[in-house]
């Protein structure tokens, strides 16, 4: 295991939780959730469930982030959604609620008007979990972000407040890569790219990015997904 509880509860981070999140390309990011997938499914007991399904999930929804046939993106989104409707150990749940509120948000955007009818609510409930237990974790603050910026307005989405929510965490975690949740910065950071660009501050939107790609520039999301968008 690779100590995610470090990671995501205290923004410790074991020097291969950056590489296990942002390298290698979608195929190879695939590859590794299939493989983690199995282990789950090999370890499957009875109890709260831990480290290695948050791990799954999180990897289905970076896939899902990086994933451009709409079908397959779909799927992996489903996919991180049914693992965080579990019931996770008390270290973990609001960042399974967190995390389950963005992918809900992204299966929004995939469909803005059957998708909100269908997850809506149910997007806005777990991120309400997750703000209620832990408003104040940066992870969950991302993933409060992430829903906002992707879930429309008419849903509960609000662009605006996703940027403003994303340049304080920009400012608050550390830049350098072992500093305390400086490995969350990227991704912070592309997010703003993208509700930068939604705001039509296209200067901004590139600056931020070419701030996160100096960070990691072999992050396939943000250097296939986000650019480009933010680019166009």
């Amino acid at each position: 295991m690779r100590h995610l509880l470090l990671a995501f509860a205290f923004g410790v981070v074991p020097a291969d939780i950056p590489d296990l999140i942002y390298g290698g390309s979608t195929e190879q990011l695939g590859a590794r959730l299939a493989t983690e997938a199995a282990v789950l499914e090999q370890g499957s007991s009875e109890g709260p469930a831990g480290e290695q399904a948050f791990l799954v999930a999180l990897l289905s929804s970076r896939h899902g982030l990086a994933l451009t046939q709409r079908r397959e993106r779909k799927a992996a989104l489903k996919t991180c959604v049914a693992i965080t409707e579990q019931t996770f150990d008390a270290a973990l749940a609001p960042l399974a609620d967190a995390l389950r509120s963005s992918c809900l948000g992204a299966l929004i955007a995939l469909s803005p008007v059957l998708g909100g009818m269908r997850y809506g609510s149910t997007a806005r409930a777990a991120v309400g979990d997750a703000m209620d237990a832990a408003g104040d974790h940066p992870f969950v603050q991302l993933q409060k972000a992430i829903s906002d910026l992707n879930t429309p307005g008419t849903w509960g989405g609000d662009v605006a407040a996703s940027r403003a929510r994303l340049r304080a965490l920009a400012a608050t975690v550390g830049e350098a890569p072992d500093a305390p949740w400086g490995w969350l910065l990227p991704e912070v950071l592309g997010h703003l790219a993208l509700a930068e660009k939604k705001l039509g501050h296209d200067g901004d939107a590139r600056a931020v990015l070419d701030r996160a790609l100096a960070l990691r520039p072999d992050y396939r999301w943000l250097s296939q997904v986000v650019a480009t968008v933010v680019r166009r």
